[in-house]
């Protein structure tokens, strides 16, 4: 129900997945490590936007480099209203145990965190829609226990707004990565690259790249689900409306201004 997401909202800020990455680690991890160094400059161009003339990717790996910064810009800009920013990655100490040798390279499973960066798109307070919805909603509702219900969510709204609106916002992802490399002539090449953000509080994940014999496939979301999308993206009274519904449920029989809303109201409309 829209009507939940509206009286549970809060600014998304924080973890998006997190998974079981280790702590501690028996593998060497030095910086010359050949295998590091791979990972390393991976989060290297995955931070500048380009690949240049790798000798570690193959075009496919590249394209997918290329393809996470595009994702990573629609899941700020589209599914929470956020201007991107920047990106930060950083893999997490190799365990030996997920390294397996092969006839002609290694399989590797590593853990990377992701830091998205980014600011708010609105520049007032006045302007996020569960303000105004609302306002609409205290002005449209006589129901003296909904009112200060009302007036106290938006408080609580204007304030988180507020704080929010001059802050560089961070949105973090933990990523659990399949690797295969291969090994060249003069080198390691990375040829092989799966990963997701899956976790109790998220069984679908987010971030989601599969690997087929086509090369890599990216299971997108569906930005239209994701709360402050459908919260800019629906008119403020139909979300005004939902506010009393919720409060009416929980403080009694509410008086509205405009007689007979409340009633009127199709439920179905915030499934």
């Amino acid at each position: 129900m829209l009507s939940h997401l509206i009286l549970t909202a809060t600014l998304f800020v924080g973890n998006v997945g997190m998974v079981n990455a280790p702590i501690q680690s028996n593998y060497d991890n030095s910086e010359t490590d050949p295998i590091v160094m791979i990972l390393n400059q991976y989060s290297d161009f995955l931070f500048k936007g380009e690949t240049g003339r790798s000798t570690v990717f193959t075009q496919e790996i590249q394209e997918l480099i290329s393809d996470r910064r595009s994702f990573y810009k629609d899941f700020l800009e589209i599914g929470l209203n956020i201007q991107f920013s920047s990106i930060d990655s950083k893999y997490l100490p190799i365990e030996s145990t997920n390294l397996i040798k092969n006839d002609g390279g290694y399989e590797l499973i590593v853990f990377e965190e992701i830091t998205l960066h980014g600011n708010s798109m609105i520049t007032t307070v006045e302007a996020y829609p569960l303000v105004q919805s609302a306002k609409w909603a205290i002005n449209n509702t006589d129901n003296s226990a909904v009112l200060i219900a009302l007036n106290d969510y938006l408080t609580s709204m204007e304030e988180s707004v507020s704080n929010s609106l001059n802050e560089d916002i961070q949105i973090h992802l933990v990523l659990k990565h399949e690797m295969t490399f291969t090994e060249g002539r003069d080198n390691l090449l990375l040829i092989k690259d799966s990963f997701d953000d899956k976790s109790i509080e998220n069984v679908d994940g987010t971030d989601v790249v599969v690997w087929k014999d086509e090369g890599f496939v990216r299971i997108k979301p569906d930005w239209t689900k994701f709360p402050d999308y459908q919260f800019f993206n629906t008119p403020i009274e139909e979300l005004g409306k939902q506010l009393p519904l919720e409060y009416t449920s929980i403080y009694g029989k509410n008086l509205s201004k405009s007689e007979g809303f409340i009633s009127s109201f199709d439920h179905s409309s915030a499934a």
